[in-house]
């Protein structure tokens, strides 16, 4: 007697479609919650982890309807005095039916590809202007927190690229961020990396 059976039971095709199908429906989850690759061609993109999940900015909807991801802000040359060339902020949103949260890195005077220390106490940008470099996380809900990075909790930013003339700035990050105010706790911002063009954002 032959060790198969010829054609299969029809509940075998079945099977396999569903399996199949949830296969496909797990790569689809994983592909969306993957950080973007670290590139430096100003493709306006922005991921880290923040305690070890996946944070990208999924944005909030302007008075206008707009979907913003995050802002830029970067002074290549002096504003009102020599001392503002090089400023750069970048805010990157994320708000869902879970979250309302901000990720925040700033560099007093960005004007070469480097390695930025964080290790300064600040308010988070732009509570104060002037500020030193940091990094903060700002949290709304679940539950209102802010946390920046200072003397007992640093971190680096590291410029891959500067290109004044295409306006492009790309990097990556990493911080540990202190309690500033509604909580003790620190969160560990990882993996960070952006790639933006600060005059033509989404």
């Amino acid at each position: 007697m032959p060790n198969f059976l010829y054609p299969p039971p029809p509940w075998r095709p079945a099977l396999w479609l569903l399996a199949v199908t949830l296969a496909a429906a797990g790569c689809k989850k994983d592909d969306a919650e993957a950080l973007p690759q670290a590139t430096q061609s100003g493709a306006n993109t922005f991921g880290c982890k923040v305690n070890g999940e996946v944070w990208v900015p999924g944005g909030y909807r302007t008075s206008s309807g707009k979907l913003k991801k995050f802002s830029v802000y970067y002074s290549p040359t002096p504003v009102w005095s020599p001392s503002t060339k090089g400023r750069f902020a970048l805010t990157a949103y994320r708000e869902n039916d879970d979250h309302d949260d901000n990720v925040i890195i700033a560099i007093d005077s960005l004007v070469a590809p480097g390695i930025y220390l964080l290790n300064t106490r600040t308010p988070p940008y732009p509570a104060q202007t002037p500020y030193p470099n940091h990094g903060a996380y700002l949290t709304s809900r679940p539950a209102a927190a802010t946390y920046v990075t200072g003397p007992a909790h640093t971190g680096s930013i590291t410029i891959t690229r500067l290109d004044t003339a295409a306006h492009i700035i790309s990097g990556t990050f990493s911080f540990t961020a202190g309690p500033y105010s509604g909580t003790t706790n620190t969160v560990q911002v990882s993996d960070g990396r952006f790639d933006i063009n600060y005059r033509n954002q989404p």
